[in-house]
């Protein structure tokens, strides 16, 4: 689940962002061929963010 709350302005556009909210570390792939711990493709961890646009 991701989150986004963004304000816009005359020229510009202020925006936070949160990714993964609930930390979720599933396993997304499984590299078949593999024996080691690398083999095992997981979801990224929460990552939080601050997102600007300006309109010139």
């Amino acid at each position: 689940m991701n989150a986004n709350l963004a304000f816009g302005f005359e020229h510009f556009t202020i925006g936070a962002y949160v990714e993964n909210v609930f930390d979720d570390r599933s396993v997304t792939y499984i590299h078949p061929e593999s024996f080691v711990d690398g083999r095992y493709g997981r979801l990224r961890p929460r990552t939080i963010g601050v997102r600007l646009k300006y309109d010139y």
